[in-house]
């Protein structure tokens, strides 16, 4: 009878499982002090997009226990597989409610910097709802500096340019880059009121990857460069 529940779960069911463990996770987390950081994308790649069953991109929540700022070590459990992802942040001005404009969710973004996201896919992988309930693989982001939104429009079509231990090793590729990353707000602000969130005045959105990830192992640094949008790196540490 379990399968056979199971099999007839539709997408929309399989997302609000895998979404209401998420929010759970994220709201237990704060519930021990630890701070309200954002929200990120994940599964921007179409090819997995349909492997999922998907529309377009998911949204998974940042972890207040693993998020530092430029030039951190940032400690992995034993064991993990960790890949780096080269990501825009985006932090809000001001509260974005429901059923916002895209005009309006442009206006509410009030920075933007570099961020590295680093993802750990040894986690479980299975189905979706797992997926999701652990915010898309999440291990950890660094934040860069952040610069007004008008700067994004000074970085060059080659940036960013993503290394690992002082090797360039990764070049964006063209059909993970946004369109349009008030596109984006609005998709997390339309979204999270659904399992009892929402997108609020300080959160920030990590963009999803502009290239493929790469390989991420203890005693490594990586490093993204956006340009005029700056830089940011980090060190991959195993937890003590």
């Amino acid at each position: 009878m379990a399968t056979q529940m199971k099999s007839e779960q539709t997408i929309d069911d399989i997302i609000a499982q895998g979404m209401r463990d998420q929010i759970k996770w994220l709201h237990d987390h704060m519930a021990r002090g630890l701070p309200r950081v954002g929200w990120k994308i994940g599964i921007t790649d179409a090819v997995a997009q349909v492997k999922w069953g998907l529309s377009g991109p998911a949204v998974g929540a940042l972890a207040g226990n693993c998020a530092f700022d430029f030039d951190a070590d940032v400690p992995v459990r034993e064991g993990a597989i960790i890949r780096g992802e080269a990501e825009i942040s985006i932090r809000m001005r001001e509260d974005v409610p429901e059923g916002c404009t895209l005009e309006q969710a442009r206006a509410a973004i009030v920075t933007l910097g570099p961020a590295i996201e680093l993802i750990d896919i040894s986690k479980p992988g299975g189905d979706l709802a797992t997926i999701l309930s652990h915010s898309i693989f999440h291990a950890g982001v660094v934040f860069g500096d952040e610069f007004p939104p008008e700067t994004l429009q000074q970085v060059e079509d080659y940036w960013p340019r993503a290394f690992r231990n002082g090797k360039a090793v990764r070049q964006p590729e063209p059909a993970l880059i946004p369109e349009d990353l008030g596109a984006l707000v609005m998709l997390v602000a339309n979204l999270l009121p659904r399992y009892g969130e929402s997108l609020k005045a300080g959160d920030r959105i990590i963009s999803g990857s502009f290239v493929k990830p790469m390989i991420g192992e203890p005693g490594d640094t990586m490093k993204i460069d956006f340009g005029a949008l700056g830089k940011v790196e980090l060190r991959v540490v195993t937890k003590a």
